[in-house]
């Protein structure tokens, strides 16, 4: 499903599926095979979106900044 949805241009429906796929036990590198091969076999465009939205899941995408670490309490 992953495939076909990342060469159909269907982003949406992508986002449920490897949010399956990844609570069924997929891997990082296995979703990435798939949209390597929809890139070469539909062509770039095709799954330039949906690898943003892998990464996004399979917790790559830009996250905010950690916050500072905080001094430790005085006591006393």
């Amino acid at each position: 499903m992953l495939g076909i949805t990342a060469a159909s241009n269907k982003p949406a429906e992508f986002r449920v599926h490897a949010k399956g796929a990844l609570a069924n036990g997929c891997t990082k590198a296995q979703v990435q095979d798939v949209l390597l091969l929809v890139a070469m076999y539909c062509g770039v465009p095709a799954a330039i979106e949906t690898t943003r939205i892998a990464a996004e899941i399979f917790g790559e995408g830009s996250d905010p900044a950690p916050a500072p670490a905080r001094e430790p309490r005085r006591v006393g």
